[in-house]
């Protein structure tokens, strides 16, 4: 594992997003919702002032617009610097990865602004840092990475039910299942659109009603990256790199378990001491 402790022992700046899609706080939580979905992207860099950022996750968007005071209001009237968490973790430029992805799993995020001279360089995603471990041709021990039992969902089941749960557990995806065959995904950004576009469509007096009608099935993607039980993990990083929320193990049309970044991310650092 010596080529791999060298690859996370390369600084920050050598694998960061140099131009991250950075929003005005004045910005509309409408076009932030849009802009993350359209490029399938979890987070948004909100610009306060020169010096002064914040970040908006999925999460922040579902956890705002299930809030009680929420019903009644017009996403348009809603700007990201309400729903920007601040003062956001940021990390040095020379900053080893693998003191980049210590501090992800520590603090339960996955976007890092990084800072080189007093201001935001770029920005460091754990999509970025497996990217950069594609070329690692190792073979991985997919039960030590493997999540078994992942939190899921049947496909008649109330997305409302989940939403509190995504956001809280901070869980980027839900597998669909009746009985033990696999039908299907829901992932944050599902979820966050969903929810988007009922108070696009739908009158305040009716939301909450027509939310809590919406069930998994409706909000489940069909396309999903799948392995079998011998990969590398560069085979793995690949398919994260690509956008893959989770990365399912199915077999016979049943379903075996799921890996996250996370998942990647702690076996990596457990091989590397």
């Amino acid at each position: 594992m010596r080529r791999l402790r060298n690859l996370l022992k390369r600084s920050v700046r050598e694998v960061m997003n140099k131009s991250p899609l950075i929003l005005k706080k004045s910005v509309d939580l409408r076009e932030g919702v849009k802009a993350m979905y359209s490029n399938s992207i979890s987070h948004l860099l909100v610009e306060f002032d020169d010096r002064s950022f914040g970040v908006v996750s999925e999460k922040d968007v579902i956890f705002r617009l299930v809030s009680r005071s929420a019903w009644r209001v017009n996403v348009s009237s809603l700007h990201l610097s309400s729903v920007s968490s601040q003062p956001v973790i940021t990390i040095p430029s020379d900053a080893e990865i693998e003191e980049a992805v210590r501090v992800m799993l520590r603090e339960g995020i996955g976007l890092l602004p990084v800072i080189s001279e007093g201001r935001i360089v770029g920005v460091l995603t754990k999509q970025d840092i497996l990217a950069s471990l594609i070329s690692e041709d190792v073979p991985m021990e997919t039960e030590m990475v493997i999540n078994r039992r992942p939190l899921s969902s049947g496909p008649q089941e109330r997305l409302i039910n989940y939403l509190v749960l995504l956001s809280k557990n901070r869980l980027s995806s839900v597998p669909i299942l009746e009985h033990v065959k696999f039908l299907g995904l829901v992932t944050d950004l599902d979820a966050m659109y969903a929810l988007y576009r009922v108070y696009e469509l739908v009158p305040w007096e009716l939301r909450r009603e027509r939310v809590t009608r919406i069930i998994m099935r409706d909000v489940m993607r069909h396309t999903f990256e799948v392995i079998g039980p011998d990969v590398t993990i560069s085979d793995v990083c690949e398919k994260f790199s690509k956008g893959a929320k989770a990365i399912l193990l199915i077999q016979n049309q049943e379903f075996n378990g799921l890996i996250a970044k996370s998942d990647i991310l702690e076996y990596l650092l457990s091989k590397v001491g």
